[in-house]
């Protein structure tokens, strides 16, 4: 999201990764009082690696920036100010001296919690008094609204008062929404910014860990023009270039929302997706998007420019979204009235832990399966199950899909599978299991197994 400041990140699409072996160069020697609590990823390394990161990274990328100039700005298609450079000008936006940063891939598999019920919007069905400002910042358009507009309940800690609202895209064939919904970027992403009301300005909310709270809402096109939508887009044309600003007349805020669906949504704890990247953000991401044309999608990415009119050289504004950062251990959740995909929805929040265990519990039986699947030949009396076919089949009775996944080699999409010598069926499956202990505990054990592989947290 971007600041009234008028500074607006985001970038590529990668998720900072980094091998054990990497972790391992960084890390200390491990003394002998620390066997078996300090590994490469247990909690006692990764403390120990971040602030070992703070206290030489840090000072360093201080000094780079105070001998940087003072006018140095960030961007989103250069090298030397793009997203993955933005740490070296602003060292907060440094992925290994925060764990907060947005933004994040949402995976659809997430706890819902029941205390996320519909968010308050004061004023947003109403028409404001006087004009607010659109304006070209150069890293995106930003609608900046008078007072009187608020944002409250819906597990937030405060009310917030909304200041403005932007936008990111991506280019005439690209897609560029700054969340991605399990690995996938929407056409836009819209963000609505609100501030604390305890605040008395923006630079004290962003000391607060909850100073902001933003709503995103996913962009997405269809053939009709959005009638509301219009009254952005058709002033785009007045701020095509960095620095213009344009007045439009107040219109409600609630008839560019997915107004029926407004308690669907996403909630995590971010930073700024612009630099100074402060983590300071409540986010509340909306399921359903909204929905614009193709023709008012192409006014954003071929019409809206980062320079001046008279600069030497023209350059859209295209792809202004920052790169996806991990979640590191963050809680992401759904609201309760969130639909979520088959095997999640309906779990609450308080039984997450309870299915994360049985997972790690689930996963050796798995392989267990996987690893005595050789030995047991294909049932001659029943018709091999895995056939050449690459359209997957729906899930249908527990054994019969069940049987195909867990007796699938890993990463076999049964699908798509080519060979039949895979193939067990579920008794042999079962009869082998009960050589190795109590029948009864091992066939009940497994079919717990086979049910949550089925039907995933």
């Amino acid at each position: 999201m971007s600041l009234l400041i008028r500074k607006d990140h985001r970038s590529g699409d990668a998720t900072v990764h980094r091998s054990d072996l990497q972790k391992m160069k960084l890390a200390f020697h491990r003394p002998a009082y620390l066997r078996g609590t300090f590994w490469p990823g247990s909690p006692l390394y990764l403390s120990i690696l971040r602030d070992a990161a703070m206290w030489t990274v840090a000072p360093l990328l201080l000094l780079l920036t105070a001998a940087s100039s003072t006018e140095a700005d960030y961007c989103y298609s250069q090298h030397h100010c793009d997203p993955y450079a933005w740490g070296d000008l602003f060292p907060s936006c440094h992925p290994l001296l925060e764990r907060r940063h947005s933004p994040i891939n949402l995976d659809p598999h997430m706890p819902r919690s029941d205390s996320l019920g519909p968010l308050h919007l004061e004023g947003f069905d109403v028409t404001q008094s006087g004009y607010w400002t659109l304006t070209n910042d150069g890293h995106s358009v930003l609608l900046q609204v008078g007072s009187g507009m608020a944002v409250s309940g819906g597990g937030l800690p405060d009310e917030y008062h909304t200041i403005q609202l932007h936008f990111h895209w991506g280019g005439p064939a690209t897609n560029g929404s700054e969340h991605t919904v399990d690995g996938r970027r929407y056409p836009m992403e819209m963000h609505i910014v609100s501030v604390k009301s305890i605040h008395p300005n923006m630079s004290a909310a962003l000391e607060d860990p909850t100073g902001l709270a933003v709503l995103g809402f996913f962009i997405d096109v269809v053939y009709a023009d959005n009638v509301h939508f219009g009254h952005i887009s058709q002033m785009l044309s007045s701020v095509a270039y960095k620095g213009q600003t344009a007045k439009v007349k107040p219109f409600p805020l609630m008839g560019l929302l997915p107004k029926h669906n407004m308690s669907q949504y996403y909630r995590y704890h971010g930073s700024l997706t612009t630099p100074p990247c402060s983590q300071a953000v409540v986010w509340t991401l909306y399921q359903v998007p909204i929905y614009i044309s193709w023709s008012q999608l192409a006014q954003f990415t071929s019409q809206i420019f980062a320079t001046e009119e008279d600069a030497e050289q023209v350059t859209p504004l295209q792809n202004n979204f920052r790169h996806i950062h991990p979640i590191f251990g963050r809680s992401v959740t759904a609201s309760r009235d969130a639909m979520l995909p088959k095997g999640a929805a309906g779990r609450p929040v308080r039984d997450w832990k309870v299915l994360n265990k049985l997972s790690q519990v689930i996963q050796p039986i798995r392989g267990l399966v996987w690893a005595w699947r050789r030995a047991l030949p294909c049932d001659s009396g029943v018709p091999p199950r895995c056939t050449q076919s690459h359209h997957p089949r729906p899930v249908t009775a527990l054994g019969q899909h069940a049987t195909e996944r867990a007796c699938s080699p890993p990463g076999l999409d049964v699908g798509s599978v080519k060979a039949t010598s895979h193939c067990v069926k579920l008794s042999s499956c079962l009869s082998l299991l009960s050589l190795t202990g109590s029948r009864k505990t091992l066939r009940s054990t497994l079919l717990i197994s086979l049910y949550y592989i089925v039907n995933p947290v």
